[in-house]
């Protein structure tokens, strides 16, 4: 399986990596083991970024950020593909 890497392409920075060596290929907050989806509950469970932050204190909050807008770009360029 060929590792998968989600970037912000207005930073280039990787902030959302697929590896299979790192939880059988869960999807990731890079440079941690945080299952993005274990990010996406804490959200759903009224959670905010602040306090996300404070269960993961060695995240920066901006990390955080980027995988709402990771996630945002990647839904937005598969619905204008599909409508296409």
């Amino acid at each position: 399986m060929p590792l998968l890497l989600c970037y912000n392409r207005l930073i280039m920075k990787h902030v959302i990596i697929r590896n299979p060596a790192i939880l059988d290929g869960e999807p990731v907050i890079a440079g941690t083991r945080i299952p993005v989806v274990e990010f996406l509950l804490q959200l759903k469970e009224g959670h905010t970024i602040e306090d996300i932050h404070g269960m993961y204190p060695h995240v920066p909050e901006t990390t955080f950020q980027g995988v709402l807008e990771e996630l945002a770009e990647t839904i937005s360029a598969k619905s204008a593909q599909y409508a296409a």
